[in-house]
């Protein structure tokens, strides 16, 4: 199996510490030869999040990127990470527009909807 996927957006910034985006999309191409598309959501920072997960960050400059050594997260941690998991996803949605309209596109226009931008 072989995947296509340019994580480049998702990378932070040298300057800013920012990524330009939380999620990618690509290609994935199966031994049989048959392809087929992958959505990546990552836990990044825009700097578009709401002011309670940037004044977590504020705080503690390596989130979202903090090591999973440490499995015993505090609640302010837990919270900040669960908030931008939910923030992530719910801006991918927005980009889809209305649920309805959304429940009868097909699946190829979902990922040409979420790669585009």
């Amino acid at each position: 199996m072989e995947i296509d996927l340019d994580t480049t957006p998702l990378r932070p910034a040298a300057d800013s510490g920012f990524s330009e985006s939380h999620l990618v999309t690509g290609t994935v191409q199966y031994p049989n030869r048959q392809l087929g598309q992958i959505i990546y959501i990552k836990s990044t920072l825009t700097g578009t999040e709401p002011q309670d997960i940037l004044a977590y960050r504020t705080a503690n400059p390596v989130f979202p990127h903090q090591s999973t050594g440490d499995q015993w997260f505090d609640e302010s941690q837990f919270e900040s990470y669960r908030a931008l998991g939910r923030f992530a996803v719910e801006t991918a949605l927005a980009r889809l527009g209305d649920p309805d309209h959304v429940s009868s596109m097909p699946v190829e226009g979902l990922f040409e909807v979420l790669s585009s931008s």
